[in-house]
């Protein structure tokens, strides 16, 4: 078992250990599989994927599609110990650190996934960060954290990119935030161009009817 000891890791090595990996893996399969061991610092973890998602644009070249696409499932999901996932909602981080982190990923958004979106990373970011029981979480600091992921998802879906703004309006249907109406709406009135099939999405988007 690889033993990867991140707890004092530079921004530079961070990157590294995310991304600088081989690209041969195919969709779906799992990249850390349980052969890797993970030992970091909560709250260095956090400022770290701060750093990463407001430089996203520099810090990721060299790496290709493929590397970028892993990395960012990786980051998302709940396959590695440490990642995002799992440090925006751990209470003993202090929240203005977790708010930063998300916050920041729409620096993430402008600069890296507006130009290119990869194969579903840019989609599925936000549905691996809330996850699916987003409705069990009712304490004041997880209601607190969906106010800043709303807020973030509602400045993402006025990116003039559309695979950004599809990327949103998935993220809020999986949050289910109580406000999702009035932007929701909003966002339909805003573009009177979309087909009905669009706009019957965007509906279904409000109370968390889409996969």
């Amino acid at each position: 078992m690889l033993d990867n000891d991140l707890t004092n890791a530079t921004l530079s090595e961070f990157v590294k250990f995310l991304f600088d990996r081989p690209a041969n893996q195919t969709f779906g399969e799992k990249l850390w599989n349980g052969d890797e061991y993970v030992r970091y610092n909560p709250v260095h973890n956090t400022e770290l994927f701060t750093a990463l998602f407001l430089n996203s644009k520099t810090l990721t070249e060299g790496y290709s599609r493929q590397q970028c696409e892993q990395a960012f499932w990786a980051i998302q999901g709940c396959l590695l110990d440490g990642a995002v996932s799992e440090l925006l909602w751990d209470a003993d981080i202090p929240f203005s650190l977790r708010q930063k982190m998300i916050e920041s990923t729409y620096c993430l958004y402008r600069d890296f996934f507006s130009v290119d979106a990869l194969h579903t990373a840019c989609n599925m970011f936000f549905d691996g960060l809330i996850g699916v029981s987003n409705e069990e979480r009712t304490s004041p600091d997880q209601l607190m954290m969906n106010d800043v992921l709303f807020a973030t998802l509602c400045k993402i879906l006025y990116l003039e990119s559309e695979d950004c703004q599809a990327a949103a309006l998935h993220g809020l249907n999986h949050l289910k935030h109580p406000n999702n109406k009035v932007v929701i709406m909003k966002y339909i009135n805003d573009h009177p161009e979309m087909c009905s099939h669009e706009v019957e999405y965007c509906l279904d988007c409000i109370d968390g009817n889409n996969m």
